[in-house]
């Protein structure tokens, strides 16, 4: 009897006397037909002789083709719609020769349902981890204290900030939170995100960010985040992405004195001089500073002082260098050198 079966092919030329022995170790006694169909999935030149006609605008062509299966190997039923061998089949344990694939996709392994407690106060413990939040840079002010002394000020205004997913050391293998502000229009958004955000339950977020947290610091999606998630008093690490001051010589960037002003010195004021040695050590050293682009990285400031909070607005007032311009984003979480003590600030 004749049956047929998938054949996969990338770019290869092989004759049908090539191809018999191949076929025989699968119980291929006999090649009988020629190509019914061929199945067109890229682009590129794909040439198999008196088996897969020359086919363009084919990059991996699938043929279906007449065979003569020995009598001790079962019949490979295939599952047209899905391109996959029916289970339990022969063809099922041939492995990728003859089993159809997409060359990127990867199996993905299903989340375990946990349950994850709602954000309820709970009490921390000196090991408990807070999640962070992302705001927007409005610009600096100042106020004067009690004693008349002026304070300078950077407002950080938080914009419908919520958790966006939960992951979870069984899933993802730690704990962190997926946080998001903003808004961002449909039509600029992937439908991969959209259905991001839909799982999630909140809106298209323009800014997402990670946080790490400990194991009874999750929240679930969808928890939003306020400026009274901060108390006035505390301490906060603030990261965003510095200004961009373009290409900068060595006196801007690194601080160099430069040359003498005068004696003899002849258009070569603010250059930055010698590099090196002489041949020994016959190179100049990594990190040497020099001319080059300054700015526009992220970088983290420590330690900043969280002078008050502004709960209807929505809006912290920090002390102390905050990185970027003004409408940048800036991520602030609990300070690493100066952490709040447990119990001090609203957990989760």
């Amino acid at each position: 009897e004749k049956y047929q079966f998938l054949w996969k092919s990338s770019n290869f030329n092989m004759s049908s006397s090539k191809l018999l022995p191949l076929f025989a170790r699968f119980g291929v006694q006999h090649v009988t037909g020629a190509v019914n169909s061929v199945l067109r999935t890229g682009t590129g030149n794909t040439t198999v002789s008196s088996l897969v006609t020359r086919q363009s605008e084919s990059f991996m062509t699938f043929a279906r083709a007449s065979v003569r299966l020995s009598p001790n190997h079962s019949v490979p039923v295939w599952n047209e719609a899905q391109m996959q061998p029916a289970a339990g089949s022969e063809a099922a344990a041939w492995g990728n020769l003859f089993l159809p694939q997409h060359p990127s996709r990867k199996e993905r392994k299903p989340r375990l349902p946990e349950e994850i407690p709602p954000a309820e106060p709970r009490p921390a413990t000196e090991k408990s981890k807070r999640c962070g939040a992302i705001a927007v840079k409005l610009g600096m002010t100042r106020t004067w204290d009690s004693y008349g002394a002026m304070v300078p000020l950077t407002a950080l205004w938080i914009d419908d900030c919520q958790v966006i997913q939960t992951k979870t050391e069984i899933n993802e293998g730690y704990n962190a939170l997926q946080v998001g502000t903003g808004y961002r229009k449909p039509k600029n958004t992937s439908k991969a995100k959209q259905g991001h955000f839909d799982a999630a339950g909140t809106s298209i977020k323009r800014k997402l960010w990670e946080f790490k947290t400990s194991p009874d610091g999750l929240m679930p999606p969808g928890t939003e985040i306020r400026a009274s998630h901060f108390v006035a008093g505390q301490y906060v690490d603030l990261t965003g992405v510095t200004k961009g001051k373009g290409f900068a010589g060595v006196m801007k960037r690194w601080g160099f004195k430069g040359q003498p002003a005068s004696h003899g010195n002849t258009k070569a004021h603010r250059k930055m001089g010698s590099t090196g040695g002489c041949q020994d050590p016959g190179k100049v050293f990594k990190g040497k500073k020099m001319p080059g682009k300054m700015g526009n990285k992220q970088r983290t400031v420590q330690s900043c002082w969280v002078y008050k909070i502004d709960p209807e607005k929505n809006v912290i007032f920090v002390k102390g260098q905050v990185p970027g311009n003004k409408g940048c984003f800036v991520m602030i979480k609990d300070a690493l050198r100066k952490p709040p003590a447990a119990g001090s600030v609203p957990f989760p």
